[in-house]
């Protein structure tokens, strides 16, 4: 289930885009105040991956974000094995990873 901030996102996409845009070709092509091939700015628009986003301190590496999102990956495939009726052993499963 989408969050408030994730549906109003989702939702003005196509505005989102038309606004960036407008503003690649003021800035870029009109107003030459950009150069044209510096780095565009991402547009951080939430989508129901936002949902599992996992906020680590600044100093934890970046191995580690990559271990979380594995490991969300993952149990996201077990849920759904388990939904599916396929034989999963959830119980055992998650008290095992919960010891590593």
């Amino acid at each position: 289930m989408a969050t408030a901030d994730i549906e109003k996102s989702l939702l003005n996409a196509m505005q989102l885009g038309q606004k960036q845009l407008e503003t690649f070709v003021k800035e870029r092509l009109a107003d030459e105040k950009v150069d044209f091939r510096d780095p565009l700015p991402k547009s951080k628009a939430l989508t129901f991956a936002s949902l599992y986003d996992v906020h680590l301190r600044p100093n934890t590496s970046k191995g580690k974000m990559e271990i979380l999102e594995a490991d969300r990956n993952f149990t996201q495939r077990l849920i759904m094995a388990y939904r599916a009726g396929r034989p999963v052993d959830l119980s055992n499963i998650l008290n095992h990873r919960e010891h590593r």
